[in-house]
């Protein structure tokens, strides 16, 4: 008989990140990215990355439903995505997993809400910052600063 473990899926979207800043913050030591560490340490890297729309909004809906911006119809940021159009969180909570969101997830335009309602797209928990100033209080507590004399660490504190 094979045991079954639980299993843990964690996506990580990033928004307006070039691959070189993750590689200045673990080489300088700007701020601790120990998971991120790890798998380069194991030999991950990424070397292509593709997005279906150049856009956040556009691009963050073809990946919660796995169409194009064509189907969907979030064409351009401040466009709502349709909370009918089926999502793979709706297929993961359909087959018993528990589904999170935590930080942008910009289904919504960003006018309509400080806290806007994600459930319906099939989250069971959010913890949504989508205005700056309206960020819950893990986000800001490491941040890099660019100067004229180079990068600079922030910590919370």
């Amino acid at each position: 008989m094979v045991e079954s473990h639980p299993r843990t899926v964690v996506l990580i979207m990033v928004d307006q990140l070039v691959a070189m800043w993750l590689e200045v913050a673990i080489r300088d030591n700007i701020v601790d990215l120990p998971n991120f560490s790890a798998m380069q340490a194991q030999g991950l890297t990424f070397r292509n990355a593709f997005t279906p729309n150049p856009l956040c909004a556009p691009a963050r809906a073809s990946l919660a439903t796995g169409m194009p911006t064509s189907s969907h119809g979030v064409s351009e940021c401040g466009y709502e995505l349709d909370p009918t159009v089926p999502t793979f969180m709706q297929a993961l909570q359909a087959q018993g997993w528990r589904t999170g969101a935590f930080g942008k997830l910009h289904f919504l335009p960003q006018v309509a809400a400080v806290s806007p309602d994600y459930h319906p797209y099939g989250f069971d928990v959010t913890e949504v910052s989508e205005d700056p100033g309206s960020e819950p209080g893990w986000i800001g507590c490491a941040s890099i600063i660019r100067s004229t004399t180079g990068l600079h660490r922030r910590r919370c504190g």
